[in-house]
């Protein structure tokens, strides 16, 4: 019945939403597109060698992995994955991992 009554308001030109719940819904829009924005030049202050550490925590890698792949120090390592966090903002690599998903940095092959 709702969607029925949704249709037919919208086949006679009314509005859908409310104009309350299209100005929430707007801030919201605004909202997530400067965090969307704030996340992006983050990323784009990271060196390379910084996104490569960036794209092996989200593969799931641990330091020791890290160091193996990169022939780098575990030391430089845990320098990288320090760096990484603070300049996106976030406290651990689970959550930079999801910004690096979320934002194209890395493309998880789910095959």
């Amino acid at each position: 019945a709702t969607i029925a009554a949704a249709i037919r308001r919208a086949a006679a030109g009314e509005p859908l939403l409310s104009p309350a719940d299209t100005v929430a819904l707007l801030h919201q829009a605004a909202r997530y597109q400067t965090l969307t924005g704030m996340t992006r030049r983050a990323l784009d202050q990271l060196t390379p060698r910084e996104l490569d550490v960036l794209r092996e925590l989200a593969a799931g890698h641990d330091n020791q992995t890290i160091s193996d792949r990169l022939s780098l120090s575990i030391t430089t390592v845990r320098t990288h994955v320090t760096q990484v966090l603070r300049k996106l903002g976030v406290t651990s690599r689970l959550q930079a991992a999801l910004l690096a998903v979320r934002h194209g940095v890395v493309d998880l092959d789910l095959t």
